[in-house]
């Protein structure tokens, strides 16, 4: 025979860390959340940044030569930026 007795308090402790088990189980993993949703974005903000600055640091020549104008270097920075080839020059003209 066994010398534990269930009364209702025990049954109901019992239930209630079950149920805090299982709700910590089923959240996320707190660090995983805050580097996703905060710590990437700000890390990516400021390497576009820096790429931003550098690159407006260049002459136009320098820019020229990388093939965008100072105008460009947004949507160079974004990968928004489309260049012909010349093969697309040649059949855009007709």
């Amino acid at each position: 025979m066994s010398n534990y007795n269930v009364t209702p308090l025990h049954f109901l402790v019992d239930t209630i860390n079950q149920r805090h088990v299982a709700a910590y189980e089923a959240m996320p993993d707190v660090s995983q959340t805050i580097r996703t949703k905060i710590i990437e974005p700000i890390k990516r903000w400021y390497e576009r940044k820096a790429t931003i600055m550098e690159l407006e640091y260049l002459s136009d020549r320098l820019l020229a030569d990388i093939g965008i104008t100072r105008g460009e270097i947004l949507h160079a920075v974004d990968g928004n930026i489309y260049r012909r080839s010349a093969r697309d020059e040649l059949l855009f003209r007709g």
